[in-house]
C-alpha cells in the first residue's frame, strides 16, 4: 500500500485492536479479547522476513506496555535488535569456548527460615562478557532460548564434576549426559 501514510496505517489498526476487542458471547458468558498490534514500514530496504522481525518487535513492545495497543517498529526497536543479535552471536560464542566464554554457575544457598538450615541449592547463570564485563541477566536471557540446549548440557556437566568434586552422588544427572 504505497499510497498509506504511517499516520493512515495507525488508524486502521486503531479500527481493527476495537473490532477485536468487542466482547463476545460464546452462548454462557460474555468475553473481551485483547490484541496488541505490531507495525513496521516498508522501505526500498524491506524484506518480507525484516517486515515480519520488525512487526513482531513493535508488537512485544506493545505487550510490554499492558498490552491491547498499539506500536510502530522505530529507531529505538532497531537499536534494541542489533543489540540482541549482537548478544545472542556473543552468547553462541561463550558456549561454543572450552574455557566457558565468561559464563559461570554460582550456587545461592536457599535457608529454612526459623532453623537456618540449609534446604536447598540454586543455581544461577552470571556472564561475564569478555570486553564487556558482568551482564545482568536482563541483558541476555532473550539469546538463552536460542541456546537453552547446549547451556544446560553445559551446565549439567560442571554441575556434575562439582557435585564429584564435593563427593555427592548425582546419579540422575549423570545419566542425563
Amino acid at each position: 500500500c504505497d499510497d498509506v501514510s504511517a499516520f493512515e496505517t495507525e488508524e486502521i489498526a486503531a479500527r481493527v485492536l476495537e473490532a477485536v476487542s468487542q466482547p463476545c458471547a460464546d452462548g454462557v458468558e460474555a468475553m473481551k479479547v485483547t490484541a496488541s498490534l505490531g507495525i513496521a514500514i516498508a522501505d526500498s530496504q524491506s524484506t518480507p522476513e525484516s517486515l515480519v522481525r520488525e512487526s513482531d518487535a513493535a508488537m512485544y513492545r506493545a505487550k510490554l506496555s499492558g498490552g491491547s495497543g498499539i506500536e510502530i517498529f522505530d529507531a529505538a526497536l532497531q537499536n534494541r535488535l542489533v543489540k540482541q543479535r549482537e548478544i545472542e552471536l556473543a552468547l553462541a560464542a561463550a558456549l561454543a569456548d572450552p574455557d566457558g566464554g565468561g559464563l559461570r554457575l554460582d550456587y545461592q544457598p536457599i535457608l529454612a527460615t526459623a532453623s537456618q538450615e540449609l534446604v536447598d541449592v540454586e543455581a544461577l547463570i552470571r556472564w561475564e562478557r569478555p570486553g564487556h564485563g558482568p551482564l545482568a541477566p536482563d541483558d541476555f536471557w532473550y539469546g538463552v532460548f536460542e541456546h537453552v540446549r547446549a547451556l544446560g548440557e553445559k551446565d549439567l556437566r560442571y554441575a556434575v564434576e562439582l557435585a564429584e568434586a564435593l563427593e555427592v552422588d548425582v546419579p540422575l544427572a549423570r545419566q542425563a549426559l
